[in-house]
């Protein structure tokens, strides 16, 4: 049997939170980091949901032997989760690889839905109160209504024009399981009190599936305001934290859940499907033999195309950050001294070095009568390729790492590159150009 691996997207619920839980609408959407899953014959531990899930797949398609290993850090910044439901993802991902393994087309609805419903009961076992929100994100792909009452509704919507949505780690983590435990505490606790929040959360939830429908951004930024401030009070009443204490422009959902920010506009299509390209992100097949973590995998940061999570605010910023200012800093002072004496001292050192090489018979492997191992010493001697050195170090490792090509220590590793070739070049073409 040719057994074949998948991945499935991440969610960010817009609105909606806790209200879904008794029978309001919410909006949830893809994001374009994923949970990827692959078959292994060692026997790995599998979380809870993801054996679960893999027991009600082969149940519904056949056997399928081995266990499957979950890659999860897209959706978590080192231990920490981000909010993103990578539990959902994990099960969804986990369906989809067993119904891919047997040949099913992912693209079709009937086994989409099938996928959809293998997660959810699998997610179940872990999250037994959840509405199942997230995992409709993951199998299904997308901006969702989802609504969940006697059974499930969940409707594809289109994001309004305009709209610019930015994930934003308020830097707390927030467990789902407790905070939707202490809300349903407050529901036996003081019902009437609950079913006051509850009714201001409900209308606010319909406001915003309603301006998605009529494709207005301002009105969803205005709503998304109302509903942060109702959580705020729900979370206050229940004892839960429901947003961070530091509240973004315009409002924010749970502390560990991506937060609207407060410009005019907010806008993001549907997630990117990872690897191939649409509008839609689902769970997508992948060979077994692919690495763990391709590189289709690595997030864009391109604006007004997807609907990404890339470093956002409260991020402590990294190491290398620093390392790489500091050397910026150094280099520039560094050339700004050169350039001010003009090189002067170097120039007498040049003569004096270019009178000495004519006195040196040519040898193989030497440039300009200078022998190889000297060229090196006096490369690394050289006020030249120091300033050089240090200039394109700061500069290259800001580059790579602002614009996210590569993680902060492989940046550093090509920083360190680029700037010694860069040096060693620049000293080489001045003694060329001496010579």
């Amino acid at each position: 049997m040719n057994r074949t691996g998948a991945s499935a997207p991440g969610k960010a619920l817009l609105c909606g939170e806790y209200a879904v839980l008794d029978g309001a609408p919410a909006v949830v959407a893809a994001v374009d980091r994923r949970v990827t899953v692959s078959w292994s014959d060692d026997s790995p531990p599998m979380p809870p949901e993801v054996e679960a899930t893999l027991g009600l797949a082969r149940a519904r398609c056949g056997h399928v032997p081995g266990a499957l290993t979950v890659d999860a850090s897209a959706l978590r910044r080192k231990d920490i989760k981000l909010g993103l439901g990578s539990s959902a993802a994990a099960a969804a991902a986990t369906a989809a690889a067993v119904f891919a393994t047997h040949g099913k087309e992912l693209e079709d609805p009937a086994v989409v839905r099938s996928v959809f419903e293998c997660a959810l009961e699998g997610h179940a076992s872990i999250a037994p109160q959840g509405s199942g929100v997230d995992v409709a994100a993951s199998a299904l792909g997308g901006f969702l209504k989802f609504r969940r009452g006697n059974g499930v509704e969940v409707q594809p919507l289109a994001a309004p024009s305009g709209l610019c949505i930015e994930l934003v780690w308020t830097g707390h983590a927030a467990r789902t399981s407790e905070l939707v435990g202490k809300v349903l505490e407050l529901r036996e606790r003081a019902p009437a009190d609950y079913g006051q929040h509850l009714a201001r959360l409900s209308a606010a939830a319909q406001d915003f599936v309603d301006a998605f429908d009529e494709g207005s951004a301002a009105d969803v930024i205005r709503v998304a305001a109302s509903y942060a401030g109702a959580m705020a009070a729900l979370g206050d009443a229940a004892g839960a934290q429901a947003r961070p204490s530091s509240k973004p422009s315009s409002g924010a959902p749970r502390s560990s859940q991506a937060a609207f920010r407060g410009a005019q506009s907010l806008a993001a299509p549907a997630a990117e499907t990872l690897p191939s390209h649409s509008s839609r992100t689902r769970p997508q097949p992948r060979p077994s033999n692919w690495p763990a973590t391709p590189k289709g995998f690595i997030l864009s940061r391109s604006r007004g195309a997807h609907l990404a999570c890339g470093r956002t605010e409260g991020d402590e910023p990294s190491m290398f950050i620093y390392l790489y200012i500091l050397s910026l800093v150094l280099g520039a002072v560094l050339l700004a001294v050169a350039l001010f004496f003009n090189g002067k001292r170097d120039d007498a050192d040049d003569q004096t070095r270019a009178h000495d090489d004519t006195t040196r018979p040519s040898q193989v492997g030497q440039l300009d009568g200078v022998g190889g191992g000297d060229f090196v010493v006096r490369t690394i001697r050289s006020r030249r390729f120091w300033t050089f050195f240090v200039s394109f170090f700061g500069m290259t490792g800001l580059v790579l790492d602002g614009l996210d090509l590569m993680t902060p220590p492989v940046a550093l590793l090509v920083a360190i590159g680029v700037a010694a070739v860069a040096g060693a070049g620049a000293s080489a073409a001045v003694r060329i150009g001496s010579s």
